[in-house]
């Protein structure tokens, strides 16, 4: 779909949320105008965050964008209506919008390439399978131990290994020595291997390549395989969001 393109629901002048303008706003054609109003100010908005979000400051230019149709603090109006603009934080959010126009995202990916990124995903698990085996080989047993102390079995060593330099891989990381294998790290990999799907690794993994390649050096995405191991249910959330 193209992100240049606004999505507006074929029914939106039998919804609720319309019929409710319409009848606030009380002048003939006066609610469509402002509704396609609004929806340019939230298609713009939209570029730089959320879809759905409009900040305090775009909803001042909106309300003097619409200064013609007189009607007196037009947002104020749409905010009062059910489920139209939302007070969110220190602006609004229209639901119906953000429903309508996901594609609209910065990062959003479009289904066909949400599964090119998941096959890369498990073509790189299957290229790392050896690779893990081998590299297993060279380091201390006495890193692979679990919670209770006993040693881990060849395929949780091979297991948390390859989830290990998948991560790097994500995150650009250039090939890890053996003495950079430390026991909290092979700990924490462990844990998330157990605690969490193939499938749910595989999407997180698919998630930090669109966040990096979108929001390159954002405060809030991991730099290092160390982070996303040792706090892994958090950034699984965000996937999940």
């Amino acid at each position: 779909m193209d992100k240049k393109c606004l999505q507006i629901p074929v029914d939106f002048a039998s919804r609720t949320e319309f019929r409710l303008l319409e009848r606030a706003v009380g002048k003939p054609g006066a609610a469509a105008v402002l509704f396609l109003y609004v929806w340019r100010a939230l298609a713009y908005s939209a570029e730089s965050g959320r879809p759905g979000a409009l900040s305090r400051d775009q909803a001042v230019l909106l309300a003097e964008d619409v200064a013609f149709l007189d009607l007196q603090n037009p947002i104020a109006l749409l905010s009062t209506l059910n489920g139209f603009l939302v007070p969110d934080g220190d602006g609004y959010f229209c639901p119906l919008f953000a429903a309508a126009n996901k594609h609209l995202a910065p990062d959003f990916v479009p289904i066909q390439r949400q599964g090119g990124l998941a096959r890369g995903v498990v073509m790189k698990r299957r290229s790392l399978e050896g690779v893990a085996q081998q590299q297993s080989l060279l380091l201390d047993p006495a890193l692979f131990k679990r919670p209770d102390g006993s040693q881990m079995s060849p395929d949780e060593i091979n297991r948390a290994i390859m989830l290990i330099k998948l991560l790097d891989g994500y995150l650009g990381r250039r090939a890890r020595l053996n003495s950079e294998f430390s026991p909290g790290l092979i700990a924490d990999a462990h844990r998330a291997d157990r605690a969490y799907s193939e499938d749910t690794i595989n999407q997180f993994c698919s998630w930090l390549y669109v966040q990096r390649q979108n929001h390159a050096g954002h405060p809030g995405l991991p730099e290092t395989t160390e982070q996303v191991l040792h706090d892994f249910e958090r950034y699984a959330r965000a996937v999940e969001n």
